[in-house]
């Protein structure tokens, strides 16, 4: 797995490309899936299963937007499968999961109501760039 990361203006993001990811809690194929379906979900539920997110590599972004609940940004990679985050916003380039190359996720600390802050801009879904070397 090949892992990026910048932070900006109070949202930091990972990048990861060939990430898995798991099955969806009512037990439908992931691939079938919308990924914003995990919006209030723990990131775990999306991402500790095992399964792969599409056929080949995808690139896995998540911003943390901690900032916006009065929490400090501190996801890092490592915390990929973790239960502790919980997922405020998601967006694709397919229409579903196994469709998709990109998926960008925004995700605050678990604890938090999702309805505390406004979310909607948290993630760009703007992958123009995605390839570029």
């Amino acid at each position: 797995m090949t892992v990026r990361g910048s932070c900006k203006r109070f949202v930091c993001v990972i990048i990861a490309a060939g990430v898995t990811a798991g099955c969806a809690p009512s037990g439908d194929a992931l691939a079938d899936q919308r990924v914003d379906a995990y919006i209030g979900e723990p990131l775990s539920n999306l991402t500790d299963r095992g399964d792969t997110v599409a056929d080949g590599d995808v690139t896995f972004m998540v911003q943390d937007a901690s900032p916006r609940v009065g929490e400090r940004a501190t996801f890092s990679a490592n915390m990929l499968r973790s239960s502790e985050w919980t997922i405020v916003n998601a967006c694709s380039d397919g229409e579903t999961i196994g469709e998709s190359k990109v998926i960008e996720i925004a995700v605050i600390p678990t604890g938090h109501d999702i309805d505390e802050a406004d979310f909607s801009d948290a993630i760009a879904c703007e992958w123009d760039w995605v390839g570029d070397d």
